[in-house]
């Protein structure tokens, strides 16, 4: 495992953070997202990862310094969780259901269309839209590592910046298509599907508004987890002209069907 050979001083933590560039400061934020580190260990294995945050983790997760700070940090209060799950808990029912997750919501401050929302559920693995099981509560607040609200909140940056990591984007991605539909169903109502991209994939895909108009025009009813996933590799992968879109490749029907209808719309508007 990795060993600290010349970990940083704690009077050099500022200085080193004011030396660092944007996206470097983005990934010590995404770093402690996940593990709670502080700057300077954060830093450190960074630094030695090449700024690779899966590499870094990797390493800080069986280094000493991990085991050395982890028996140093007070452990969250189980009692404190509790507490919380109690307040917002249905009242007949051991769940969080939809008002007490608006209340929650209201308690932290934040819209609960907001995507820190998302990446709370995601975080605590929650299985349903708008409901926490009391094991996914609990669970999710000591993974996270806090028992206040104030804590929580102390985290939303750095929920929000992990969503610049492909791979992590990748799994909260996959992850909503699962959370946000109904019991029972294998394929997510085209209404929710569309302002999950828009949440999601509103900043990140400059095709994405002609991608609805083009599902509203086949009066798409539904979207399945396989056209949902490759969705995400297709904006990945493919040019924003889809000069190198596949025909022949193993894209599902409908997003060949929105290719040829983008280049149809494309070869009128020339002719005009």
């Amino acid at each position: 495992c990795l060993q600290l050979r010349q970990p940083l001083q704690a009077s050099e933590w500022p200085f080193f953070m004011h030396r660092l560039d944007r996206r470097q400061k983005n990934l010590v934020r995404e770093f402690q997202g996940v593990s709670n580190a502080p700057d300077n260990l954060a830093i450190q294995f960074l630094k030695r990862g090449g700024w690779s945050v899966e590499a870094a983790l990797n390493e800080y997760f069986t280094s000493s310094a991990y085991a050395e700070f982890s028996s140093r940090t007070p452990a969250v209060d189980s009692s404190k969780i509790a507490a919380l799950y109690e307040k917002y808990k249905e009242p007949d029912e051991d769940t969080i259901g939809p008002e007490g997750m608006q209340t929650f919501c209201d308690d932290l401050g934040v819209d609960p269309t907001d995507v820190i929302m998302l990446l709370i559920a995601w975080k605590f693995e929650a299985e349903r839209s708008c409901f926490f099981t009391r094991k996914e509560w609990m669970d999710g607040w000591q993974k996270i590592g806090a028992d206040t609200l104030e804590k929580l909140k102390a985290q939303f940056g750095g929920l929000r910046s992990a969503l610049t990591n492909p791979d992590t984007f990748r799994d909260v991605y996959q992850f909503t298509h699962k959370f946000a539909r109904e019991r029972g169903q294998r394929s997510l109502p085209l209404e929710a599907a569309r302002e999950l991209w828009r949440l999601l994939m509103g900043e990140r895909y400059q095709l994405l508004e002609q991608w609805l108009e083009f599902l509203e025009h086949k009066r798409t009813v539904a979207i399945s987890m396989d056209t949902w996933n490759l969705f995400l590799d297709f904006t990945r992968t493919v040019n924003l002209d889809l000069s190198n879109y596949d025909l022949d490749g193993a894209w599902p029907v409908l997003i060949d069907e929105f290719v040829e209808w983008m280049q149809e719309k494309r070869q009128g508007g020339a002719a005009h």
